[in-house]
C-alpha cells in the first residue's frame, strides 16, 4: 500500500460513515470496503453497484446517510487491541448507563446469566437497543429466568469488518426494539485465500489476560463462493488480590470506607460491607457479642468458653479480622474465567441458469461460551437453641460462619443461527433495476447454569440438633418447644457441631468431614432454551423520476416468532439455596407479522443554495399476537445548501412490545438488604454506647437545621410516614437488621411501549484551504418513551412509597408487606408494570482532522477524530394512582454527563511495509452522585462522587503484502479505576452498584491496568 491508496481508504471510509451528511464518526474508519465502492463519479454511473446503508433498506449509489451514525472499523478494533465485542461497543461515547458486562453479570443476578453481555444506547436499557448482524436480527440468548436481549459475547470479533451504530429510533425500518437505536455488526462475507491470526495480552500484574486465535478462509469456484471462519477467545480471571488498589490498611483486601478530607486527599480504611468474619456471633436476648478464637482455652477466654472471646472485650481485636486475608476470601473473582469458540460460514451460489439475476445465500454460525466465577467462601448464619448439644453457651443465638466450600457458578451457552434465502434482481420479471430478497432464519440458544449453594432446609435441620433419648447421640430435625424450627428428621440428616474450632481458623472444616459437606452443599441448576423463527422478504427499486433524480422505494413484510423454555431444577424452583433467589421455570411464545415500506426522494440536486435536498420516509404496521395492530413512522431530511455545510434532521416513532422476560418470567425471588428499608436506621447513624457497649442511634450534628442529624440524612416525610405506620425509624435496625424477599414474575397484562424521537444536526467542512481537511459536526437528540415498562427495584418501590404525600394510599405502598410485630419488611413485589415514561436528551459533538505532510524525506498522513456525547437529561417519570415521581439517572453510577473517545493515526509507507502509529484516548466524565436528587446523605464526609477517568492506548502496526503485526500498550498510564465509599446503598435508591472492591459496576472503568498486546496475522 502507498500514500494514494491510504488516502483512498480515508476517502471511502469518510463516505461510509456518512460523516459529511450525518456528522457522526467514532473513529477514522479505514476498513476495506467491497469492491463496488468506488469514487463518487463512478458511483453515479454504475447502478449495478448499489449498496445498503445502516438505517435504510433502500439500495443507493453512495454510503452517505441522513441518520446519525457512529462507525467503528476493523483497523481501530485491531490497533486498539480489542477482542471482546462488548468492550468494542462500550468504548463509544453513545453507550450510556451501567452496562451488562462480564464482571457485572457474574457478581450480580443478571438477565442473561453469568457471562452474558449487552449494550445500552442513550441510557435507555439494553431492551431498547436492537442488535443486527449484517442487517439481520440477532436473537435473544442466555440462561436462567427469561433472557430477553441478544448476548453480544457470542459474536466473533475477528470477523468484524465494521460496526455501525444508528442513533435514532428505527422501528419503522427494522421493527420492534429499535427505540434508542441500532447496533449493526457487519461481518465479512467476501474473502479470497487463507488467513491465520493470533492475539495475546500480557498484563503488567498477573491476572486478567486475554488471548485469541482464529483463521479465515474464502474463495470462489464457478458459481459458488464462500467465507468460513473459526475463532477461540480466552479471558483469564482477575481475583480480588491481584492489584495494589484492591487493598487497604497494610495489605488487607476488603471493601473500603473512603472519607473525603476536604483538602483533595482521602482517608481509606477497611469497612464492614465485605469484611467477612468467620465465627462472629450474638447471644439472645442479652445481645452479647462473641468471636471464634481457635486455640483459646476456657481459662484464657474472657467469657470462660474455650474457643471463643468477648466480641466487645480486649481480646476481640486479635480475632476480628482473621478472615480478611484468608486465601479463599481474598481470591474471590472480580471478573470470571471466560472462553468463547465460534464457527461462521457465509456462502452464495449463482442461480442464473435457473433464475436469472439471482443467487442463493446462507449465513450460518455456531457459538459456544463458557464462564466460571468463584464468588468466594459460602457464608451462612446458624440460628441455634439453648439446648443444642454442641452449644457451649447455654443460650439461644446466631453465629455467622464460613463454609468449607465456595460460591461457584458455571455456565455454558450454545447458539445455532442460520439465515438462508434468495436475492438478486427482478430481471426475470422484466424489472432489472429492482432488487429483491426472501429469507428464512432460525436461531436456537441452549444454556446451562450450575451454582453451588448451601441447602437451607438441611442447614436448619442440622442446626436444630438435640439428644436422642434412646441412643444418647446427637440427632437433628426435632422441633423445639417454642417452634424455633419446625421440620422433620430425614434419615440422612447429619447433625453438625457449628462450634468446632475447625470452622473458625484460616480455613474452615467440619468435624463431620465430607458427610457434612455432602449434606449441606447443593447445586442450583437451570437449563434454558430460546428460539427465534423468522420469514421475510422485500423488493427495492426506482419508482419514478423527479426533476433531479429518481425516487426509490422498499416494500416488504416479515413474520417472527420467539419462544422460551427455561427449566429450573428443584433447588432453583423452590429456592432451597440459602440466601438465594427462587427461579421458577418459565415458558411462553409470541409471534407477530409486519409490513413496511420506505421511500427516498432526491428533491433537488446541484442547484444554487441546494446542492442536495433529500427526503426519506418509512412506515411499518405491526400485527402482534397479544397487542393487535400498531404502526410506526419516520421522516428524514438532508439539505446541503453549499458544499461545505450539511443540515439534517429526523423524526419518528418506535414501538416495543413486552419481551419474553417481561411476559413469561415464571417467578424470581431474592433477598434484599436491610439498607433498602427507608424506615431502617442507616448504618452511618449507629454507634456504640461507651458505657454499655451496646449499639445506639447516633444521628450526629444537624448542620443544615432540618431537625435530622447529618449521619441519618433521611427526609422528614420518610420519618413521618414510618411513624404513622407504627415503625420507630430511629430504632429499627439499631440492634439488628433483617433482609426481606423481593419477588418478580412476568406480567401478561403489560401494554407495549411507544416512543417519539427527533434529531437535528449540522456538519461543516472547512472550505478555506487545501492544506488540511477539518470537519465539525453537532447532533441534538431527544427520545421520549411513553407507557414505559418499569421493572422496578425494591429500592424504587419503597422509596416512592415512603416519600409519598399520599402514604399509605400511594399505589407503590400496595407492593410491600411489613410484619406488624417485628416491624421488619417481609416482601416487596417488583413485577414489571406500565407506569412510567423515559426521556433521554443530549448532544453529540464530532471533529475530524486530516493532513498530508512530508518530514525527514518521508510522506505522512495524520488523521485525528474526536467523538463526545453530552447527556443533558435521562429521567424516568413514574405516575401511579395520580401520584408522580421523577427519578433522575444522570449522576448515578454509569451515567456521567460527558463521555468521549479521541483517536489519532499517523501513517507512512516505507520500503519494508506500511507503518501506522495509533493512539486512542477514552474519557469518562465525573459522576457527581451527591448532586442526584435521590442522594440523601447530606453532611456525610464519605466520598460518593466518582472522579473522571482517562485511558490511553497506543500501538504500532507494520503491514506487508501477506503479514501484519501490531504491538501496543493498553492503559498506558496504568490508571486505577475510581473507588467510592462502600456505604453507597445507604445513601439513596437507584444510585448504582459497586463491585466488591468499591468500583462502580458496569461503568466502563478499566480494572486490569497496564497491559501489553501483540497481534500477528499471516495471509496465504
Amino acid at each position: 500500500m502507498r500514500d494514494e491508496e491510504f488516502k483512498s481508504r480515508i476517502l471511502r471510509s469518510t463516505i461510509l460513515a456518512g460523516f459529511a451528511a450525518a456528522g457522526l464518526l467514532v473513529s477514522p474508519a479505514m476498513a476495506q470496503q467491497p469492491a463496488s465502492v468506488t469514487s463518487t463519479d463512478e458511483e453515479t454511473s454504475e447502478d449495478e453497484d448499489r449498496i445498503v446503508v445502516t438505517g435504510s433498506r433502500v439500495r443507493r449509489n453512495s454510503f452517505t446517510s441522513t441518520s446519525p451514525l457512529q462507525v467503528i472499523d476493523e483497523d481501530t478494533i485491531q490497533e486498539a487491541g480489542l477482542i471482546d465485542v462488548g468492550e468494542i461497543l462500550r468504548s463509544t461515547s453513545v453507550v450510556q448507563g451501567a452496562q451488562l458486562d462480564l464482571q457485572t453479570n457474574a457478581q450480580f443476578v443478571g438477565n442473561a446469566g453469568p457471562g452474558g453481555q449487552a449494550v445500552s444506547l442513550r441510557g435507555l436499557a439494553a431492551d431498547r437497543t436492537l442488535v443486527l448482524i449484517n442487517g439481520r436480527r440477532f436473537a435473544p440468548a442466555g440462561v436462567e429466568g427469561a433472557p430477553s436481549f441478544p448476548d453480544v459475547s457470542l459474536i466473533p470479533s475477528s470477523m468484524i469488518q465494521r460496526v455501525d451504530i444508528l442513533l435514532d429510533g428505527a422501528s419503522s425500518v427494522y421493527g420492534s426494539d429499535a427505540v434508542a437505536g441500532v447496533t449493526n455488526i457487519i461481518l465479512r462475507t467476501e474473502f479470497e485465500g487463507l488467513q491465520v491470526e493470533a492475539f495475546t495480552t500480557i498484563p503488567e500484574d498477573s491476572g486478567g489476560s486475554q488471548s485469541s486465535a482464529n483463521f479465515l478462509v474464502g474463495g470462489s469456484e464457478g458459481r459458488a463462493s464462500f467465507v468460513f471462519a473459526a475463532e477461540l477467545v480466552r479471558n483469564e480471571e482477575l481475583t480480588g488480590t491481584q492489584r495494589d488498589w484492591m487493598s487497604r490498611d497494610g495489605g488487607q483486601y476488603c471493601s473500603f470506607d473512603i472519607i473525603d478530607n476536604g483538602d483533595g486527599t482521602t482517608t481509606e480504611t477497611c469497612g464492614t460491607g465485605h469484611a467477612f468474619q468467620s465465627g462472629l456471633g450474638i447471644l439472645l436476648p442479652s445481645f452479647a457479642l462473641f468471636y471464634g478464637a481457635p486455640g483459646t482455652s476456657a481459662a484464657d477466654s474472657d467469657i470462660g468458653v474455650a474457643g471463643f472471646v468477648n466480641g466487645r472485650g480486649p481480646l476481640a481485636g486479635g480475632f476480628s479480622d482473621q478472615a480478611l486475608n484468608n486465601s479463599r476470601v481474598v481470591n474471590t473473582y472480580e471478573s470470571p474465567e471466560f472462553e468463547r469458540s465460534v464457527f461462521f460460514l457465509s456462502a452464495t451460489y449463482d442461480l442464473d441458469d435457473w433464475l436469472p439475476g439471482s443467487n442463493f445465500f446462507t449465513e450460518t454460525s455456531f457459538s459456544n461460551r463458557q464462564t466460571f466465577f468463584n464468588g468466594g467462601p459460602a457464608q451462612f448464619t446458624v440460628d441455634f437453641n439453648a439446648d443444642n448439644p454442641f452449644n457451649p453457651f447455654g443460650a439461644r443465638g446466631s453465629i455467622l460462619l464460613m463454609a468449607p466450600w465456595d460460591n461457584e457458578a458455571s455456565v455454558e451457552l450454545e447458539q445455532w443461527r442460520t439465515y438462508n434465502g434468495l436475492q438478486g434482481d427482478l430481471g426475470f420479471m422484466g424489472a432489472p433495476s429492482w432488487d429483491y430478497e426472501v429469507f428464512a432464519g432460525y436461531t436456537r440458544s441452549m444454556g446451562y447454569s450450575s451454582r453451588t449453594v448451601t441447602l437451607e432446609e438441611n442447614l436448619n435441620l442440622s442446626a436444630s440438633a438435640t439428644i436422642d433419648p434412646t441412643s444418647g447421640l446427637p440427632v437433628c430435625g426435632v422441633p423445639t418447644p417454642d417452634g424455633f424450627f419446625q421440620s422433620r428428621t430425614p434419615e440422612t440428616c447429619v447433625p453438625i457441631n457449628f462450634w468446632s474450632e475447625g470452622l473458625y481458623g484460616a480455613d474452615s472444616a467440619f468435624d463431620e468431614g465430607q458427610a457434612g459437606i455432602d449434606w449441606l452443599r447443593g447445586q442450583r441448576e437451570i437449563t434454558t432454551f430460546v428460539d427465534e423463527r423468522i420469514l421475510g422478504g422485500f423488493v427495492t427499486g426506482p419508482l419514478f423520476e423527479l426533476l433531479d433524480g429518481e425516487v426509490s422505494v422498499v416494500l416488504g413484510s416479515e413474520w417472527r416468532e420467539q419462544s422460551l423454555d427455561s427449566r429450573s431444577g428443584e433447588v432453583a424452583e423452590r429456592g432451597l439455596g440459602l440466601n438465594f433467589f427462587k427461579d421458577r421455570s418459565s415458558a411462553g411464545s409470541v409471534e407477530l407479522f409486519e409490513v413496511y415500506g420506505e421511500v427516498v426522494a432526491p428533491i433537488i440536486q446541484d442547484r444554487p443554495f441546494a446542492r442536495e435536498v433529500t427526503f426519506e420516509a418509512a412506515a411499518r404496521l405491526v400485527d402482534h399476537e397479544f397487542y393487535g395492530q400498531n404502526s410506526t413512522w419516520s421522516a428524514r431530511m438532508r439539505w446541503v445548501p453549499v458544499d461545505f455545510l450539511t443540515l439534517r434532521g429526523t423524526a419518528g416513532t418506535s414501538f416495543r412490545a413486552p419481551n419474553l422476560r417481561e411476559l413469561f418470567l415464571g417467578g424470581q425471588s431474592g433477598f434484599v438488604g436491610f439498607v433498602n428499608d427507608p424506615c431502617g436506621v442507616p448504618a452511618t447513624a449507629v454507634a456504640t454506647d461507651p458505657v454499655t457497649n451496646l449499639p445506639i442511634y447516633s444521628p450526629g450534628p444537624d448542620s443544615n437545621g432540618d431537625g435530622i442529624g447529618d449521619l441519618d440524612g433521611r427526609p422528614q416525610i420518610v420519618l413521618d410516614n414510618c411513624t404513622a405506620e407504627g415503625v420507630d425509624p430511629r430504632n429499627l435496625g439499631v440492634t439488628g437488621t433483617s433482609g426481606f424477599e423481593a419477588f418478580r414474575s412476568g406480567n401478561p397484562g403489560l401494554d407495549p411501549e411507544t416512543s417519539e424521537a427527533i434529531s437535528l444536526g449540522f456538519v461543516i467542512e472547512q472550505p478555506f484551504t487545501d492544506a488540511f481537511d477539518l470537519t465539525f459536526g453537532v447532533n441534538y437528540f431527544e427520545i421520549e418513551v411513553t407507557d414505559s415498562i418499569l421493572v422496578p427495584t425494591a429500592g424504587q418501590i419503597l422509596g416512592n412509597c415512603y416519600r409519598s404525600g399520599n402514604f399509605p394510599n400511594d399505589p407503590f405502598c400496595t407492593r410491600r408487606v411489613r410484619d406488624p410485630n417485628t416491624q421488619y419488611l417481609v416482601e416487596v413485589d417488583t413485577t414489571p408494570f406500565n407506569v412510567s415514561s423515559n426521556t433521554s436528551e443530549g448532544l453529540d459533538y464530532n471533529i475530524r482532522f486530516n493532513k498530508d505532510f512530508t518530514a525527514f524525506g518521508q510522506s505522512f498522513t495524520l488523521t485525528s477524530d474526536a467523538a463526545l456525547t453530552q447527556s443533558t437529561d435521562i429521567t424516568t417519570t413514574i405516575t401511579l394512582g395520580g401520584v408522580t415521581n421523577v427519578n433522575e439517572s444522570l449522576n448515578t453510577l454509569g451515567n456521567p454527563e460527558w463521555r468521549g473517545t479521541f483517536t489519532n493515526r499517523l501513517f507512512t509507507s516505507t520500503d519494508w511495509g506500511d507503518l501506522t502509529f495509533f493512539h486512542r484516548a477514552r474519557w469518562i466524565g465525573e459522576v457527581n452522585v451527591t448532586e442526584n436528587p435521590n442522594f440523601i446523605g447530606t453532611g456525610t464526609s464519605a466520598q460518593f462522587d466518582v472522579p473522571s477517568a482517562q485511558y490511553h492506548d497506543i500501538s504500532v502496526s507494520l503491514s506487508q503484502e501477506s503479514w501484519r503485526v501490531t504491538m501496543g500498550i493498553q492503559n498506558v498510564a496504568n490508571e486505577d479505576p475510581p473507588q467510592i465509599d462502600e456505604d453507597l446503598s445507604a445513601q439513596g435508591v437507584g444510585l448504582g452498584s459497586l463491585t466488591s472492591r468499591n468500583v462502580p459496576s458496569g461503568g466502563g472503568y478499566d480494572q486490569i491496568g497496564r497491559r501489553f498486546f501483540i497481534n500477528v496475522s499471516k495471509r496465504f
